[in-house]
């Protein structure tokens, strides 16, 4: 009982967004959802080679994870871990761990407060967390603490404009959206809110921002300063969003996932820079999160339900998605979604009760299965894939099991 105490104080804890254009109803029906790439869960082509499904490196940890990052080579990984006091050797304290390449510690700390959420630059110079102490902190790959500031937010640390992005979530201040800190926790300005966020997405070159409001606005932000550039409304609630990068095109700034109550279905409409809706698809599935490719070319919505797991791909101005894979029965926790660039396609997991196996998946643009990496939990131990983290451009994924262990696996 403990054991699941401790798991839901770590999900509490970590808990991977002007006027428009009429949106499109009335899309036909998608087919009967099919398993996983249309095969059981079994078949080779749903199985990576020994050699491509073997971690670079994996260890337990003393505590249950509540958060992970990785950086851009897949080298450095942040870890956050909550006690585990029902656990035979459990630590009984929060920690901060930081890991190399072949999994060395390169520092590890005991934290008086928990951690909130946590980010490591995509260059791997920069760890950013906010704790349960309403601080935002900044460490190095030596450990050291380089400034602390005052803060309830999720920060996301960018490489490129070496600048933070601390985002207002449900515990922090209202009214304001995100606020922006220097490389040195310097808070240089904060961008405001009409009205609660939902949700918060950056893109993939961290030039662009976009946000969903309640009440079915979602805006888009950019520029050196990140101010406003483009403002939308759906006719419903927005569940998720995702903006595309800078030079993508006029075809899609941003892409907006949204459900409406009558009738009651999700829809996921194309926004172009300039806030006027190109198109909605109707999408007829569960649905809860939303990516887009960097260069606008394809989106990707995933949703987690009781009657199953669903992915599905769609291309600007096509009043249908192209495709659907889907998993028989629900997932215990919900993956963060990533879209990468070209062909890479979108990252994600679909989990297989009967055999207690979770699937990280890649799916080419087109549909077509690139790789998955089987994770196994021992029935037993009712232990499940809790995070998943992504080196962008995608040459590594790490993930963190929900009793403590974490792994690191290079992508072919």
């Amino acid at each position: 009982m403990m054991q699941w105490i401790y798991r839901s104080i770590s999900a509490l804890l970590l808990a991977t967004m002007g006027c428009s254009s009429a949106v499109q109803h009335g899309a036909p029906p998608l087919p009967s959802p099919s398993p996983l790439a249309g095969k059981s869960w079994k078949t080779p082509d749903e199985v990576l080679a020994p050699s491509g499904s073997t971690p670079v490196w994996k260890k337990r940890l003393s505590g249950y994870p509540t958060d992970i990052a990785l950086d851009a080579s897949g080298n450095e990984l942040a870890v956050a871990t909550v006690p585990s006091l029902d656990r035979v050797g459990g630590f009984k304290k929060n920690q901060l761990f930081w890991f190399g390449p072949q999994g060395q510690t390169r520092w590890h700390k005991v934290m008086k407060n928990p951690t909130r959420a946590l980010s490591i630059a995509s260059d791997g110079s920069l760890m950013v967390l906010s704790n349960y102490n309403d601080e935002i902190r900044g460490y190095d790959v030596r450990g050291k603490k380089l400034w602390t500031a005052s803060g309830t937010c999720e920060p996301y640390a960018l490489s490129g404009p070496r600048m933070i992005l601390c985002y207002h979530d449900d515990d922090a201040q209202p009214g304001i959206a995100f606020d922006a800190y220097s490389w040195s926790g310097k808070k240089l300005f904060s961008r405001p809110a009409s009205a609660d966020i939902v949700a918060f997405k950056i893109s993939a070159d961290e030039k662009r921002v976009a946000i969903g409001l309640v009440g079915g606005k979602a805006i888009l932000y950019g520029g050196k300063d990140f101010h406003e550039i483009a403002r939308a409304s759906v006719p419903g609630e927005i569940a998720d969003v995702a903006p595309a990068s800078v030079g993508s095109g006029d075809r899609s700034g941003m892409v907006v996932l949204y459900h409406t109550p009558t009738p009651s279905s999700g829809y996921m409409a194309w926004v172009r820079p300039n806030g006027s809706i190109l198109n909605a698809v109707e999408l007829r599935v569960p649905a809860d999160q939303v990516a887009i490719a960097p260069d606008a070319s394809t989106a990707y919505v995933c949703g987690n339900a009781e009657e199953g797991q669903y992915l599905l791909g769609l291309v600007p101005g096509v009043s249908t998605p192209s495709w659907l894979r889907s998993a028989p029965q629900g997932a215990h926790y919900d993956q963060r979604m990533i879209a990468l660039s070209g062909k890479n396609g979108v990252v994600t997991s679909f989990f297989d009760g009967s055999a207690f196996v979770s699937h990280i998946t890649a799916y080419r643009p087109e549909g077509k299965l690139a790789w998955a990496i089987p994770i196994e939990h021992p029935a037993n131990e009712s232990s499940y894939l809790y995070q998943v983290a992504v080196g962008e451009p995608g040459k590594a994924i790490a993930t963190a099991i929900d009793d403590g262990e974490i792994a690191v696996y290079r992508i072919p």
